[in-house]
Protein backbone atom coordinates (compact mmCIF):
# COMPACT_ATOMS: atom_id res chain seq x y z
CA UNK A 1 0.00 0.00 0.00
CA UNK A 2 1.47 3.47 -0.85
CA UNK A 3 2.17 6.32 1.52
CA UNK A 4 -0.91 8.02 0.61
CA UNK A 5 -3.02 5.03 0.81
CA UNK A 6 -1.69 4.57 4.44
CA UNK A 7 -1.90 8.06 5.02
CA UNK A 8 -5.42 8.19 4.10
CA UNK A 9 -6.41 5.09 6.26
CA UNK A 10 -5.13 6.41 9.38
CA UNK A 11 -7.04 9.82 8.55
CA UNK A 12 -10.26 7.88 8.40
CA UNK A 13 -9.17 5.49 11.44
CA UNK A 14 -8.28 8.44 13.73
CA UNK A 15 -11.51 10.36 13.48
CA UNK A 16 -13.64 7.23 13.99
CA UNK A 17 -11.75 6.79 16.95
CA UNK A 18 -12.04 10.59 17.46
CA UNK A 19 -15.74 10.14 16.58
CA UNK A 20 -15.93 7.41 19.13
CA UNK A 21 -14.34 8.55 22.50
CA UNK A 22 -10.91 6.26 21.51
CA UNK A 23 -8.53 9.80 21.88
CA UNK A 24 -5.58 7.59 22.43
CA UNK A 25 -6.06 5.75 18.81
CA UNK A 26 -7.03 9.49 17.27
CA UNK A 27 -4.26 11.09 18.45
CA UNK A 28 -1.94 8.51 17.09
CA UNK A 29 -3.40 7.67 14.16
CA UNK A 30 -4.02 11.24 12.76
CA UNK A 31 -0.42 12.25 14.13
CA UNK A 32 0.98 8.78 12.23
CA UNK A 33 -0.94 9.88 8.78
CA UNK A 34 0.86 13.38 9.15
CA UNK A 35 3.73 11.69 9.35
CA UNK A 36 3.49 9.49 6.54
CA UNK A 37 2.11 12.80 4.85
CA UNK A 38 3.41 16.28 5.43
CA UNK A 39 1.24 17.60 3.53
CA UNK A 40 -1.43 17.23 5.51
CA UNK A 41 -0.37 19.69 8.17
CA UNK A 42 -1.85 22.32 5.65
CA UNK A 43 -5.29 20.41 5.87
CA UNK A 44 -7.31 22.63 8.48
CA UNK A 45 -9.91 20.29 9.37
CA UNK A 46 -7.48 17.55 10.06
CA UNK A 47 -5.47 19.84 12.33
CA UNK A 48 -8.56 20.79 14.37
CA UNK A 49 -9.26 17.44 14.68
CA UNK A 50 -6.02 16.26 16.05
CA UNK A 51 -5.44 19.10 18.40
CA UNK A 52 -9.34 17.54 19.65
CA UNK A 53 -7.77 13.97 20.14
CA UNK A 54 -4.71 15.44 21.52
CA UNK A 55 -6.72 17.61 24.04
CA UNK A 56 -8.95 14.85 25.31
CA UNK A 57 -6.35 12.36 25.60
CA UNK A 58 -4.01 14.47 27.32
CA UNK A 59 -6.87 15.24 29.86
CA UNK A 60 -7.05 11.47 30.02
CA UNK A 61 -3.28 11.07 30.70
CA UNK A 62 -3.36 13.74 33.49
CA UNK A 63 -6.63 12.77 35.08
CA UNK A 64 -4.74 9.17 35.60
CA UNK A 65 -1.90 11.48 37.08
CA UNK A 66 0.30 10.92 33.92
CA UNK A 67 1.55 14.11 34.03
CA UNK A 68 5.21 13.01 32.14
CA UNK A 69 3.16 10.92 29.41
CA UNK A 70 0.80 14.06 28.41
CA UNK A 71 4.18 16.60 28.14
CA UNK A 72 6.07 13.96 25.96
CA UNK A 73 2.57 13.80 23.62
CA UNK A 74 2.60 17.72 23.14
CA UNK A 75 6.37 17.89 22.91
CA UNK A 76 6.21 15.35 20.19
CA UNK A 77 3.17 16.79 18.84
CA UNK A 78 4.40 20.08 18.65
CA UNK A 79 7.67 19.12 17.12
CA UNK A 80 5.76 17.54 13.82
CA UNK A 81 2.64 20.44 13.72
CA UNK A 82 3.83 23.76 15.07
CA UNK A 83 0.17 24.97 15.41
CA UNK A 84 -0.28 28.21 18.25
CA UNK A 85 -3.26 26.05 19.74
CA UNK A 86 -1.21 22.67 20.29
CA UNK A 87 1.74 24.95 21.89
CA UNK A 88 -1.47 26.54 24.20
CA UNK A 89 -2.13 23.42 25.22
CA UNK A 90 1.18 22.31 25.88
CA UNK A 91 1.53 25.21 28.01
CA UNK A 92 -1.52 24.59 29.99
CA UNK A 93 -0.37 20.86 30.60
CA UNK A 94 2.84 22.14 31.75
CA UNK A 95 1.25 24.03 34.29
CA UNK A 96 -0.81 21.12 35.34
CA UNK A 97 2.26 18.98 35.85
CA UNK A 98 3.70 22.28 37.90
CA UNK A 99 6.14 23.56 35.94
CA UNK A 100 4.88 27.50 35.99
CA UNK A 101 7.97 28.50 34.36
CA UNK A 102 8.36 26.40 31.77
CA UNK A 103 4.63 27.14 31.13
CA UNK A 104 5.44 30.77 30.40
CA UNK A 105 8.49 30.66 29.00
CA UNK A 106 7.00 28.19 26.14
CA UNK A 107 3.93 30.72 25.94
CA UNK A 108 5.63 33.85 25.82
CA UNK A 109 7.37 32.32 22.99
CA UNK A 110 4.40 31.56 20.82
CA UNK A 111 2.92 34.91 21.76
CA UNK A 112 5.93 36.45 20.01
CA UNK A 113 5.38 34.57 16.61
CA UNK A 114 1.04 34.81 16.88
CA UNK A 115 0.99 38.47 18.52
CA UNK A 116 -2.82 38.46 17.58
CA UNK A 117 -3.86 35.45 19.65
CA UNK A 118 -5.91 36.68 22.50
CA UNK A 119 -6.09 33.54 24.10
CA UNK A 120 -2.33 33.58 24.35
CA UNK A 121 -2.09 36.24 25.96
CA UNK A 122 -5.11 35.72 28.37
CA UNK A 123 -3.56 32.36 29.45
CA UNK A 124 -0.40 33.99 29.96
CA UNK A 125 -1.95 36.22 32.18
CA UNK A 126 -4.01 33.54 34.34
CA UNK A 127 -0.30 31.24 34.26
CA UNK A 128 1.38 34.22 35.80
CA UNK A 129 -1.07 34.67 38.39
CA UNK A 130 -1.38 31.07 39.36
CA UNK A 131 2.59 30.61 39.43
CA UNK A 132 2.31 33.44 42.34
CA UNK A 133 2.56 31.93 45.67
CA UNK A 134 -0.48 32.24 48.06
CA UNK A 135 1.43 32.01 51.74
CA UNK A 136 2.24 35.54 52.17
CA UNK A 137 -1.22 36.65 51.76
CA UNK A 138 -2.49 35.95 55.28
CA UNK A 139 0.29 37.39 57.10
CA UNK A 140 0.14 41.15 54.47
CA UNK A 141 -3.51 40.76 56.04
CA UNK A 142 -2.70 39.98 59.97
CA UNK A 143 -3.51 43.63 60.61
CA UNK A 144 -2.86 43.13 64.65
CA UNK A 145 0.79 41.04 63.65
CA UNK A 146 1.35 44.25 61.27
CA UNK A 147 1.05 46.75 63.40
CA UNK A 148 2.96 45.53 66.48
CA UNK A 149 6.14 45.32 63.44
CA UNK A 150 5.73 48.74 62.66
CA UNK A 151 5.33 50.26 66.07
CA UNK A 152 8.80 47.80 66.66
CA UNK A 153 10.13 49.34 64.14
CA UNK A 154 9.32 52.70 64.93
CA UNK A 155 10.40 52.31 68.51
CA UNK A 156 14.04 50.92 66.82
CA UNK A 157 14.67 53.54 64.63
CA UNK A 158 14.00 56.36 66.82
CA UNK A 159 15.80 54.81 69.38
CA UNK A 160 18.90 54.46 66.95
CA UNK A 161 18.49 58.44 66.32
CA UNK A 162 18.62 59.10 70.15
CA UNK A 163 21.72 57.16 70.43
CA UNK A 164 23.73 57.94 67.20
CA UNK A 165 22.24 61.22 66.44
CA UNK A 166 21.23 60.23 62.73
CA UNK A 167 19.14 58.10 60.49
CA UNK A 168 19.82 54.60 60.57
CA UNK A 169 20.64 52.66 57.41
CA UNK A 170 18.41 49.46 56.96
CA UNK A 171 19.27 46.61 55.01
CA UNK A 172 16.58 43.83 54.70
CA UNK A 173 17.74 40.59 53.69
CA UNK A 174 14.60 38.29 52.69
CA UNK A 175 12.58 41.18 51.74
CA UNK A 176 9.63 38.62 51.00
CA UNK A 177 6.67 41.57 50.64
CA UNK A 178 8.91 44.36 51.43
CA UNK A 179 6.58 45.35 54.01
CA UNK A 180 8.74 45.47 57.21
CA UNK A 181 11.15 47.88 54.66
CA UNK A 182 8.65 49.43 53.62
CA UNK A 183 7.96 50.25 57.87
CA UNK A 184 11.19 51.17 58.33
CA UNK A 185 11.29 53.88 55.53
CA UNK A 186 8.22 55.33 56.69
CA UNK A 187 9.71 55.99 60.32
CA UNK A 188 12.61 57.64 58.82
CA UNK A 189 15.57 54.53 58.22
CA UNK A 190 17.45 54.90 55.46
Amino acid sequence: MSEARLALKAVNDGRRALANGNFSTASQELLRAVGLCPGLKEDAELIVDLEAALRFFTRELQTQGNHTAALWLYSNATSVIPSWQLQHDHALAMMTASQPLEAVTLLEKVIAVHPTKRELSASLTSLKLAAIDRWHYPMVNDHVRNHAYQRAIVAAVASFRTTYHRDPVVLDIGTGTGLLSLYAAMAGAQ
